[in-house]
């Protein structure tokens, strides 16, 4: 009924590979590395430019200072205010402009402001105020500065955003150097 039993067979244990190594990586690996380094060189960038808009922004408010503290009296603080929004017009719009007169200037210095500070509000006192023969107030004084103050942040940011690929920086106001015309 049984067979004899055959003789043992010589066999070996039975050997399993080596467990895969880490490389070369899966392509659903890769695919995560190359997104993880794209979004590291977004993000680099975004930091970066965040802190040169940011130290631009720090250096034309001490320019901005500079100007108005060597400024002694009230018309010479107008003039150095109109001076300085007239160099910020040329950087964000060109010459033409920075050599607008009058009331034409005033409202290029409104822009979209719906207020309009300039040709109904304080801001008027840059027409006459650095000619007048009469002092301007104290609380006038402010009152243009401080719209004048974001005026001119606002165009000198835009000059930059502009000139920012035609030159490099090299420590001072791109598009606010002075210039005697």
């Amino acid at each position: 009924m049984f067979a004899p039993a055959a003789p043992a067979l010589p066999l070996k244990d039975i050997h399993l590979p080596p467990a895969p190594g880490i490389w070369p990586l899966a392509p659903g690996w890769w695919l995560v590395l190359v997104l993880a380094s794209v979004l590291a060189a977004v993000t680099v960038r975004w930091v970066w430019q965040h802190y040169q808009r940011r130290a631009y922004r720090r250096q034309l408010e001490s320019l901005l200072d500079q100007e108005l503290m060597n400024s002694n009296d009230p018309a010479s603080r107008l003039a150095s205010l109109s001076q300085l929004l007239r160099r910020a017009a040329r950087a964000a719009s060109g010459a033409a402009a920075s050599q607008l007169l009058g009331e034409q200037w005033l409202q290029f210095l409104d822009g979209a402001d719906p207020g309009k500070p300039f040709t109904q509000g304080p801001g008027r006192l840059l027409l006459t105020g650095p000619f007048a023969t009469h002092a301007a107030s104290a609380s006038e004084i402010n009152a243009v500065e401080a719209i004048a103050r974001r005026r001119f942040m606002q165009l000198a940011l835009i000059g930059r955003d502009r000139h920012q690929r035609k030159a490099t920086d090299n420590g001072t106001a791109v598009g606010l150097e002075h210039t005697d015309d």
